[in-house]
């Protein structure tokens, strides 16, 4: 049953039961996602310049955790965000920080910066898990769900910061049980969870199209550039004409 709720500034409200008020993507949810494109662009890059088995894997064991780190954001704002909340607003800059960084390291994320990505990782995946903590404190109703993310993530953040006194190759092994673990959390919560507490659906359809948009206007800023960088050749612009193509083929579907 939905139900209006008291609005208090400076702390978490739970969202999904409310009614009566429209969503929109706030502005700093869009900053934060300029930085993740920004991420993505550089995955993409390294993926291009060398075609192996080997880079995929490597944009994989990269990219995957990148996106649940959004995910991750997108659905704690979806359920608890609070405009107000000058608090959560100094923790989400510090996450851009963290972004920044993380997006710095991705070129050498498997050679000789690895550990400045799994700090950096784990430092964004950490602020968040206090944003989760706050809600817990403040959202009491909430806290069967808030409850199991704190500790699955809690056990993430550590495995990777632990990470860094591994060696290589066994540090990604060490990565992908923490992205294990992070990706089994939201299931462990159990469907009555979910169902009780739901995303909200007058805000998380939006920041997935927005954020979509963002990495596909990436793409056309890459196809560009590309055509820039070639001889206006009759092959140059078919190649730019099917990437356009495609493009917009995943903005129809």
């Amino acid at each position: 049953m939905t139900r209006k709720i008291e609005k208090k500034p400076n702390r978490p409200r739970l969202r999904t039961k409310e009614v009566g008020e429209e969503r929109q993507t706030t502005w700093a949810e869009l900053l934060n996602d300029l930085a993740y494109t920004t991420i993505i662009a550089h995955l993409a890059t390294r993926l291009t310049t060398t075609v192996s088995m080997t880079a995929l894997l490597e944009f994989l064991l990269l990219y995957v955790p990148v996106w649940w780190l959004w995910n991750g954001q997108a659905h704690y704002a979806t359920r608890f965000d609070n405009a107000e909340d000058s608090v959560h607003r100094f923790l989400g800059s510090a996450q851009l920080i963290g972004l920044i960084i993380l997006a710095a390291s991705i070129p050498k994320a498997t050679a000789g910066l690895s550990v400045v990505y799994a700090l950096s990782y784990a430092s964004v995946r950490a602020i968040l898990l206090i944003d989760y903590c706050r809600a817990w404190v403040y959202v009491r109703e909430a806290r069967p769900y808030t409850g199991v993310i704190i500790t699955g993530f809690s056990i993430s953040v550590v495995i990777w910061v632990g990470s860094v006194f591994v060696e290589q190759p066994y540090r990604y092994g060490l990565w992908a049980i923490a992205l294990l673990i992070e990706l089994a959390t939201p299931l462990t919560s159990g469907y009555q969870m979910h169902a009780e507490f739901p995303p909200d659906v007058r805000h998380l359809p939006e920041r997935y199209g927005l954020f979509t948009l963002l990495v596909l206007g990436q793409a056309v800023s890459g196809l560009a550039m590309g055509l820039m960088d070639s001889p206006f050749t009759p092959t140059a612009l078919l190649v730019t004409m099917l990437g356009g193509v495609v493009i917009i083929g995943l903005w129809w579907a």
